[in-house]
């Protein structure tokens, strides 16, 4: 009988801007990865110019290609017919903390992972 491999999700801060962009660096969100792959990134809420008010999260393959199903508003089914996570992009509804972001996008893609079987 055949075990399948767990998928590993692990998170990385995003690292600091460098040279004079660092001046105007906003709050470094985190990146979710899946076996290495950028999957999901926590990122902060603009409403002006350095000014954040709480953070939202995106999740998608690694390639950036928009899949055929689009599920931002609909229950996750499970990963498209290519074997990715489809798109979800939560900015209108951004959460005031930045687990609360990335606990949502690690149950998103946690939920398109074991819906497909991975």
């Amino acid at each position: 009988m055949e075990t399948k491999k767990k998928a590993r999700l692990t998170w990385r801060k995003q690292p600091n801007e460098s040279g004079l962009a660092r001046v105007g660096q906003g709050p470094r969100g985190a990146v979710l990865k899946v076996d290495g792959e950028d999957v999901g990134r926590v990122c902060a809420n603009s409403v002006g110019f350095n000014e954040y008010r709480g953070w939202y999260w995106t999740a998608v393959d690694n390639a950036g290609r928009v899949p055929l199903k689009n599920t931002c508003d609909k229950p996750v089914a499970a990963l498209d017919d290519a074997g990715r996570v489809p798109l979800k992009n939560t900015c209108d509804k951004p959460v005031a903390a930045l687990d609360d972001a990335k606990r949502q996008c690690e149950a998103y893609v946690r939920k398109c992972i074991d819906n497909a079987g991975g």
